[in-house]
């Protein structure tokens, strides 16, 4: 009996999704939205990985050098700025605060292989008025069963759909002005090059002992860290991270070559 039990919770652990997910997004943002993004935007091509295991997930981004690291379990999100060794913690509460307004795709009847993978598109627009400012947004996504997430993780897998798996391709285009000046435009299209079921080190998830940790709530303290960031990413890549790029959107329908 002891050893069917093991089994069957063997087997039950093995429903989440557990591996390394390699993926690359093409952005195109206006000037006064990097300005603002304090160094996390840039324009052009960059890379990431995302490390998922049971509850806890990281996003390693290439171009930052910022690993984001989800822990429902801590209540936390910890953004990890390796450049000035530095950490943000943030309770996982406040994120889910930030993102209570967000567009929710919903599901359409079009399907489209990824990867071998059958995926289901969601689709959501809005064209109105949020606090004087005047907000256009399209998102579709792509989303596949078969790369099921522990719920904890639900919130931050599949832009705000709140389902328990991993997107593997979206764009998202939006474009917000606040009259008469204020102009911010964003285009973002995300797109899942390879997926590894592997076993995935703790590791990834731990915050470096030796980091400075910076309390969100302390909001002076958090923009410095940002500041601070960017003037290292600025420094390190010798590249200024708002430069134009090419007007082009990518269409989800087709084969992207970023």
């Amino acid at each position: 009996m002891a050893i069917a039990i093991m089994a069957c919770m063997s087997v039950g652990a093995q429903d989440y999704f557990e591996g390394v997910v390699t993926a690359r997004s093409f952005e195109k943002h206006s000037k006064l939205t990097i300005k603002f993004s304090q160094g996390t935007l840039m324009n052009g091509a960059r890379d990431a990985k995302l490390y998922v295991k049971e509850n806890k997930m990281a996003v390693v981004d290439d171009y930052t050098n910022i690993t984001t690291i989800y822990d429902p379990s801590k209540g936390k999100v910890f953004f990890v700025f390796n450049n000035i060794n530095q950490v943000i913690d943030m309770p996982t509460q406040n994120m889910l605060n930030n993102m209570s307004g967000a567009l929710v795709p919903q599901p359409t009847d079009t399907y489209i292989d990824v990867l071998g993978m059958k995926c289901r598109l969601y689709e959501a627009s809005k064209d109105g008025e949020e606090s004087g400012a005047k907000i256009k947004q399209n998102i579709q996504v792509l989303i596949c069963e078969e790369l099921g997430v522990h719920p904890d993780l639900a919130p931050y897998v599949s832009q705000s759909t709140g389902l328990p798996y991993l997107g593997v391709k979206y764009v998202v285009d939006t474009n917000t002005s606040v009259p008469p000046l204020i102009q911010m435009n964003s285009f973002i299209a995300y797109d899942v090059q390879d997926v590894q079921r592997v076993a995935v080190d703790d590791s990834i998830f731990v915050v470096p002992a030796d980091y400075k940790v910076v309390d969100s709530a302390d909001t002076k303290k958090m923009l410095g860290v940002y500041k601070a960031n960017a003037k290292a990413i600025k420094k390190l890549k010798k590249e200024k991270p708002n430069e134009e790029v090419a007007e082009i959107k990518f269409d989800i329908n087709e084969d992207w070559d970023f």
